[in-house]
């Protein structure tokens, strides 16, 4: 059944037109006796249409047909996307043996979108077909188009073939014809998009409609799995403007350009391209950008960036006669290739070459575990305005070499086995005088002495590199601002005096790294701490540090904004650090904290502490402000520390730990109290782990006083001196909790403990999921008074070794989600009615022998 939409008005001055979700098979705005599965705009009722667009047609089959075309003369932009059986956009009407398509389609049209069409197979039947106006043209996802103009393969063809469709034979005939054939023109086009055509093999003849294509400025291609090649041979000089090639994700495709034939070779005229920009990613067939040395015939003196990442297949970049010709480019970033050589040596080459890239400020060679050489012959190479060289990641080569290095001439076999083993980069000494920033990350590193000659270096990167002596040469870049050492870990010398020339530092990161400080004063062998009191324009300093000795007692860090520090010899520093400021301190010495180090903990946001002697509290020994800023603090294996916090005889105004995140407590053996004393309410109100672990004299976890409105976590473990965990009001204060583990704890008799109040008392545990109660020998209740217990969220609970604990709670107990409850590590789930029944159920069965 068909739903036609009669429309006898006309609108002459419609200028915009959407359809959307069209289910029908035809919509008819002229001739209802016509069916033909196609959208009609027919005759002068839509001849000032501008913009027109159709999404989401599950039914038609057409688009237009021609005679619609003829009319739509001021149409501007057209948009078809995700029409699910739509196999053409024009259909030729069987108009008589006379009447043919016009030449000229949409006149004025500027914007053409060919987007979801998945059976689409043409744009229409014709020949010389010209768009005169169209700018922007975008084909995705229509796999099973081939070619946008379908070209009959006998001229003779009639029009009333196309009503009954092009036979398959012929289809077979021409299943090699390319996207675009010499049957249409696109002499204004100047962006072009074609991706995820996955049957794509050709995009344009080799000799497409004169003058087409002339315009195009960026030409985007994607995701043609079986495309074969984007430029023929002796086709460059028709794409005059073009300034910008993106290919990505073409699976199949060995090569871009392919610029030397014989038709070419013949010409002896240089072909001068405009391109300015290069992207070429996920080629993994690719061999060759160019396919040959152009060798004088094409010159792409205009390029100005240039991408190549993930080619595996890719052995080399550029050919010589292509890289001697590169003034402006300022971009070239290759990445993830196969590469052996950035430039390929020509054949039988034996002169001294030289390369100038006058305008290069970026290069970028990374992950290039292939790459041997910039260019295998005897050459130098200048870098007049290169600002930042990276080359991480890549193969155990030497990076440069001064110009006294040459390669003998010898015999061949004698000159490829010297080439092994020469530097990346033959250079002048003043080869990089604008060199600011060096990135040597993840490198095999050779030697870098010579990295005293770049005087304007700013930034300086060995990350994960294997260097295992800094060059004293690089005490000479007094420009320097930025030094990453971190994880070099074979790094064993930093020369005395480098790191005190570097006046103009201020970030420096020697974290998992150098550690053989010398101490102020005596061998003077390597670097001490001391030379960072030179650099006044510190701000961010990453360093470990193993003896507390070494740091010296006048070292301030005034000026520090960003910071990770260890102090002691117990800290791993593969831990994660989210915060911008971290200090890990083990001082097993008598403590004393100069001035430095108290700047630091002004606005510390992550503190460790372990074997602190001669602290009895962290808060107001260590802190009189209460941390104000701190997010982690965790303490451990500290014997004198009593008190966290140790308010007694204080009037306690400032909030303690407002912005508290994680507490860890771990081998306290003398921590009898969290908080001695009264702290403000709103002190631990975002608190939300807390895990305190072999702490023998923990007499209780906080006050009454103190509520964990956003605790998520709690974890108790062999705490002997616990009574009881918590008060029933501080109880009533997580409503966040998730997570609550209680083990090991000897003397515990029960988990949360009344205080006077009435035995009605509701205390509702909203987020609890799971819940452990193991190896409690004193254990008998959750709560001993009659208090009504909820939890609503309740899933898991293990009770494991509790042989006093005859019932879970006294008072009324709602656990809706709950329906097992496991008593041994290896048994299995048990339950029987309820929570208290289940309990008791267990402690019958295991503890209570005289009733068996």
């Amino acid at each position: 059944m068909y739903y036609q939409l009669l429309i006898e008005v006309v609108f002459p001055n419609l200028e915009t037109l959407e359809l959307s979700s069209i289910h029908s098979e035809e919509i008819l705005l002229h001739n209802q006796h016509r069916a033909s599965s196609s959208l009609k705009l027919t005759d002068p009722r839509f001849q000032n249409l501008r913009n027109l667009k159709v999404k989401g047609s599950g039914n038609l089959k057409y688009l237009l047909s021609s005679s619609t075309a003829t009319f739509m003369v001021q149409l501007k932009y057209l948009d078809i996307g995700d029409c699910k059986v739509m196999e053409k956009i024009l259909l030729i009407e069987d108009l008589g043996e006379e009447e043919i398509i016009p030449k000229v389609l949409f006149p004025q049209l500027e914007v053409l979108i060919l987007k979801d069409l998945p059976v689409l197979k043409r744009f229409c039947v014709g020949s010389n077909i010209k768009f005169p106006s169209l700018k922007v043209m975008v084909i995705e996802k229509c796999p099973k188009l081939e070619s946008f103009i379908f070209k009959p393969v006998s001229s003779d063809m009639t029009l009333s073939k196309e009503l009954k469709e092009v036979n398959s034979e012929e289809i077979s005939q021409t299943a090699m014809q390319p996207l675009f054939n010499e049957e249409v023109a696109f002499p204004n086009l100047e962006s072009l998009t074609i991706s995820h055509l996955p049957n794509l093999k050709i995009i344009w003849h080799d000799k497409f409609a004169p003058g087409s294509f002339m315009k195009l400025q960026t030409l985007k291609v994607e995701l043609c799995e079986n495309l074969m090649k984007i430029f023929q041979v002796n086709m460059l000089s028709g794409f005059h403007s073009l300034d910008f090639l993106i290919v990505d994700g073409c699976g199949s495709l060995q090569e871009i350009f392919e610029p030397q034939g014989q038709e070419v070779m013949e010409t002896h005229a240089v072909t001068v391209t405009k391109l300015k920009k290069l992207y070429i990613r996920r080629l993994p067939k690719l061999k060759r950008v160019w396919n040959k040395d152009p060798q004088g015939t094409f010159s792409f003196p205009n390029l100005q960036e240039i991408v190549v990442g993930k080619c595996e297949s890719l052995k080399s970049l550029f050919p010589t006669s292509v890289a001697r010709c590169l003034q402006q480019l300022n971009d070239l970033r290759i990445f993830e290739c196969g590469i052996e050589e950035i430039i390929e040596q020509e054949e039988g080459a034996k002169e001294d070459v030289r390369f100038v890239f006058p305008k290069l400020t970026l290069l970028i060679l990374r992950k290039l575990s292939k790459l041997k050489w910039f260019y295998r012959g005897v050459h130098t190479s200048e870098w007049p305005l290169l600002e930042s060289l990276e080359v991480s990641g890549s193969n155990e080569i030497q990076i440069f070499a001064s110009k006294n290095y040459r390669i003998q001439e010898q015999d061949d076999q004698s000159q490829l086995e010297t080439s092994i083993q020469q530097p990346l980069f033959l250079v002048e000494e003043v080869a990089f005088p604008s060199l600011k920033t060096l990135d040597l990350d993840q490198y095999v590193l050779e030697d870098i002495a010579m990295i005293g000659e770049l005087r304007n270096l700013e930034i300086l990167s060995l990350l994960h590199s294997n260097v295992e002596q800094l060059p004293t040469a690089t005490g000479l870049l007094t420009r320097l601002r930025i030094l990453n050492l971190s994880n070099c870990t074979k790094l064993k010398l930093i020369p005395p005096n480098v790191i005190s020339c570097l006046i103009q530092l201020e970030k420096l990161y020697v974290g998992n790294s150098f550690t053989e400080w010398d101490v102020e004063g005596l061998n003077n062998e390597r670097a001490s701490l001391a030379e960072l009191k030179h650099l006044s324009r510190l701000t961010t300093l990453e360093v470990h540090i193993p003896d507390a000795n070494m740091l010296p007692k006048d070292l301030l860090f005034e000026k520090l904004q960003r910071y990770k520090i260890f102090v002691g010899d117990v800290w791993d520093w593969s831990d994660k650090h989210e915060n911008s400021r971290a200090l890990k301190l083990k001082l097993n010495t008598s403590f004393h904290l100069e001035r430095g180090i108290k700047m630091l903990l002004n606005g510390i946001e992550n503190l460790w502490l372990d074997e602190l002697k001669g602290v009895k509290s962290v808060i107001y020994e260590l802190d009189m402000t209460g941390f104000q800023q701190l997010k982690h603090l965790h303490v451990q294996n500290n014997v004198e520390i009593k008190y966290i916090i140790n308010s007694r005889g204080m009037v306690i105004s400032d909030v303690v730990f407002p912005v508290l995140e994680m507490l860890s407590l771990k081998n306290m053996n003398n921590l009898e109290e969290i908080c001695h004393g009264q702290i403000p309410s709103a002190s631990f109100r975002n608190l939300s782990i807390i895990k305190v672990l072999i702490c023998d004299k923990l007499k209780n976890l906080v006050p009454s006083s103190v509520s964990f409105q956003n605790l998520t976590n709690l974890e108790i473990c062999k705490c002997h001196g616990l009574i009881n965990l918590v008060t029933s009001s501080t109880a009533k204060s997580l409503i966040q909790l998730k997570k609550m583990s209680v083990s090991e704890c000897e003397r515990i008799t029960e988990v949360v403990t009344g205080e006077g109040g009435e035995a009605s008392e509701v205390i509702t545990f909203t987020q609890l999921t799971y819940l452990k109660l193991d190896c409690l020998p004193n254990l008998s209740s959750f709560c001993s008074i009659s208090y009504s217990f909820k939890f609503p969220s309740l899933e898991e609970v293990i009770v494991r070794q509790c042989p006093e604990m005859k019932t879970f709670s006294h008072g009324a107990l709602g656990t809706p989600k709950l329906e097992r409850v496991q008593a041994t590590q290896e048994d299995e789930w048990h339950w029987k009615a309820n929570l208290n029944t289940t309990i008791h159920w267990l402690w019958k069965s295991k503890y209570n022998t005289t009733t068996q």
